[in-house]
């Protein structure tokens, strides 16, 4: 355990990985030969786990297949998690990656650590990462392998570079863009390409081909800005100890940055998904198809900030579909939407390794970050309002219950970003107790059979939520999923806890 905080700490790193995996073989034979009990191994853990906590470690990864196929949870596993349920912390982030040959009692002892409001660990499915990473190109073995960097990142631990966040595109904005012919509407400047005059538009085909060659246009400069941060840190030569962990750096003669690794696709974080979505199903559906509201009128809405169109912007609420309650006039154009964008990404190249890159949903904070630097969009969104914050719906606009929420986010098709895609999702902690356990579990591992990739669980309530926001003083101990990680809810900004506020909250 010494010899693995060491390493980290040289190491520079801030992703802790399949700890359970590395240590477990030195903590049974300690065991079996009398040396250790394992109280006093819970106690050496529970000192390693306030370590990371004062350095800020993310992405602890417990359980999940091992490369042979094998269900990897064990006795080391059971005990991170009981560290984990009893310490409370923030850091370090811990995931527990579960498939379908994953005990039932291994998602009863998560689902105990979640009943605490911790946010961990975040649920992963193996079963629909594994089959992303294979796309990729990663071998079996490998794949079974995988581990978090950052927040939900995927890498292959110890083989891989996959950049963590090489780059992000705000898919909303570009929508925005659209809609104005390549014009900004917070600043005025031409940002985009000239996608045509959205006056002349006269159906929703119009718009979806400005929309995709708004997006193609931000790629094509995403990309070249991605690859040329890839050579400067390269060519820095910063990160010298871990390419000697890392398979082929040394065969090669180059570091992790500049091609050595054994994997080196890119990772482009994907923000904006529903919002789009239900911005051109307001588009399709109540401005083309059916012309109840007229075309025009919508445009001059979005370029006032709805400000004199607060009538048609309570009808699109009543009227328009939305993402999150199985609907599939809305969900269909999600997961067109995503296919678009990470299919072109595909085409693209790293400066690495000559891999393609990958999308991936995570937003870290970045729901506030770029929705302060979008404008109104059509699905009654105002100007510098969040996005999504997650695969899951716009705050508050999940109406038809659990099941429909998850059905919808599943339609999304989650093998094309192998990068990782993340679910935030809220419960009433009355949800995590007694007989209503085994429920939230079956409900999770039918998503988890769909294709979803991750679950991430805030356990609380909408009034001790509010409390915490009046009387900050008193609620240091709230714990909360942001955007791929957990924060106490005290210290983020305001529009995010807004955001998590509104959030609809499932209970019984």
């Amino acid at each position: 355990m010494q010899l693995y905080w060491f390493i980290f700490l040289l190491d520079g790193n801030d992703s802790v990985g399949r700890l359970d995996q590395y240590l477990f073989p030195y903590y049974q034979a300690d065991i079996q030969h009398g040396r250790l009990v394992p109280a006093a191994a819970k106690t050496l853990l529970t000192h390693l786990w306030r370590k990371m906590g004062q350095v800020m470690a993310w992405s602890v990864v417990l359980g999940g297949v091992t490369p042979d196929g094998i269900d990897g949870f064990n006795a080391f596993s059971a005990l991170c998690l009981e560290v984990t349920t009893e310490l409370h912390q923030a850091n370090p982030t811990v995931s527990l990656r579960l498939s379908s040959s994953t005990p039932r009692e291994v998602w009863r002892q998560a689902m105990r650590c979640l009943a605490t409001g911790s946010g961990m660990p975040a649920l992963v499915n193996d079963d629909a990462v594994i089959p992303a990473l294979l796309e990729m190109g990663v071998p079996l073995a490998d794949a079974r392998d995988y581990a978090m960097g950052g927040c939900i990142e995927f890498q292959i631990a110890g083989r891989s570079n996959f950049g963590g966040e090489d780059g992000q595109i705000n898919l909303a904005k570009c929508l925005e863009l659209a809609l104005h012919n390549g014009r900004c509407q917070l600043t005025g400047e031409q940002i985009g390409c000239a996608s045509g005059d959205p006056a002349d538009f006269t159906s929703y085909e119009d718009v979806w081909q400005a929309y995709c060659r708004q997006v193609e246009y931000a790629l094509d400069h995403i990309i070249v800005q991605c690859n040329v941060g890839q050579e400067i840190k390269h060519r820095q030569g910063i990160k010298l100890f871990r390419s000697l962990l890392i398979d082929d750096c040394v065969a090669n003669a180059r570091d992790c940055e500049g091609g050595g690794a054994r994997y080196g696709y890119g990772q482009l974080l994907t923000n904006g998904i529903i919002v789009v979505a239900d911005s051109l199903a307001v588009l399709r559906y109540l401005v083309f198809d059916n012309g109840s509201i007229p075309w025009l009128q919508l445009l001059a809405a979005l370029r006032a900030n709805w400000h004199g169109f607060e009538t048609l912007r309570q009808r699109i609420a009543a009227e328009a579909p939305r993402f999150g309650n199985d609907d599939p006039r809305v969900d269909g154009i999600a997961r067109q939407v995503a296919a678009q964008c990470w299919t072109q990404l595909r085409e693209y190249r790293t400066y690495r390794n000559n891999a393609p890159y990958t999308g991936l949903v995570v937003y870290f904070t970045r729901q506030h970050y770029f929705g302060v630097q979008t404008a109104a969009t059509p699905d009654g969104r105002a100007d510098r309002e969040v996005l999504e914050d997650s695969i899951g719906p716009w705050p508050g606009r999940d109406r038809r219950g659990l099941t429909a929420v998850l059905s919808s986010a599943a339609t999304v098709d989650q093998r094309q970003a192998a990068g990782g895609v993340i679910f935030n999702l809220k419960l009433n902690s009355d949800m995590l107790h007694g007989d209503t356990v085994e429920k939230i579990i079956d409900v999770i591992q039918g998503y988890f059979r769909m294709g979803g990739q991750q679950v991430q669980l805030t356990v609380t309530s909408a009034d001790d939520l509010r409390q915490a926001i009046a009387h900050p003083e008193q609620w240091q101990h709230l714990l909360v999923r942001v955007g791929g990680f957990c924060a106490q809810f005290v210290g983020l900004a305001v529009p995010l806890q807004e955001s998590i506020l509104q959030r609809t909250e499932y209970g019984r």
